[in-house]
């Protein structure tokens, strides 16, 4: 979960872990996403010829704690919402004895190079660009071993964008395949620069004027997964917030990192909209 500041306004994020249940990818993490995960933990233990590493993970994605980390692995996770925390810890199938800590990810209340992997799942979509995602970058980069992985999923918007009306154009014509893909392609068609993001009480405003061809849809698909009342639902969390989402270009992306770690490779699940929520395996420089 990312910082607080002046720009994010009421805070969304327990509300969010509340609805968990009922939402999915691109907003929530895939199997094909935990799997691209638990590849990235099989490399790290052959290039080390390590039994488990010690792990931290940013926030408390359930689907990430939950993955098939090895026998011993010591695993931490750190959020600073501690509702969050209250809602989604510990994580069904988690590694025995993982811990989650109440902290912000830029002051992080661990000793340098004592983590071999990080990894997390969106985790700046609520940093500001540039300042308090690269004070996130710095902090993972100091709490790493020389010798650590970084796996991080990140939620990209596209060089080209497109239009509420061609959004608008997709959903009227069954093209849109869930409800959780339309609200990420709201985001993406009325963000602005990366710095300044897209205000989620804007996101709001757009659905709104979509709602009535979304609701149309979801009884055409009766009650299909992605569709679901409690699914549509979760748009209604960001009415009248000023937190902004900022979804960087994937030239903004690596240029944001590239100082500080080396690119080993990228992946993507095959839900839609899996293009923009690339998986990245990162070494520290």
């Amino acid at each position: 979960m990312a910082p607080d500041g002046p720009a994010r306004g009421a805070d969304h994020w327990p509300e969010n872990a509340r609805s968990w249940s009922n939402l999915g990818p691109p907003l929530r993490p895939s199997p094909d996403d935990t799997r691209i995960v638990e590849a990235a933990i099989s490399q790290w233990q052959r290039r080390h010829e390590a039994p488990a590493p010690r792990a931290l993970l940013l926030g408390a994605t359930p689907e990430l704690a939950s993955c098939d980390w090895p026998a011993g692995t010591r695993l931490a996770a750190i959020d600073r919402n501690p509702a969050v925390i209250a809602m989604l810890w510990p994580a069904p199938g988690g590694p025995a004895d993982a811990v989650a800590i109440c902290a912000d990810w830029r002051a992080m209340p661990l000793a340098p190079t004592t983590v071999d992997m990080v990894v997390g799942d969106g985790c700046h979509v609520c940093a500001r660009f540039p300042d308090e995602g690269l004070a996130i970058n710095r902090e993972i980069h100091r709490v790493l071993h020389p010798d650590g992985m970084l796996v991080i999923r990140v939620f990209l918007r596209p060089d080209s964008g497109e239009s509420l009306d061609d959004i608008r154009h997709d959903l009227e014509n069954g093209a849109v395949g869930s409800i959780h893909a339309l609200k990420w392609r709201i985001a993406a068609a009325l963000h602005d620069s990366t710095a300044e993001g897209v205000r989620l009480a804007d996101i709001w405003s757009a659905w709104q004027a979509m709602r009535s061809l979304a609701e149309r849809e979801a009884e055409r698909r009766e009650w299909c997964p992605g569709w679901r009342p409690g699914e549509l639902a979760t748009l209604e969390i960001h009415r009248g917030l000023q937190t902004r989402f900022c979804m960087p270009t994937l030239g903004d992306f690596r240029a944001s990192f590239a100082d500080l770690f080396h690119e080993r490779h990228s992946a993507i699940g095959g839900y839609e909209l899996a293009d923009r929520c690339r998986t990245f395996v990162l070494d520290k420089r």
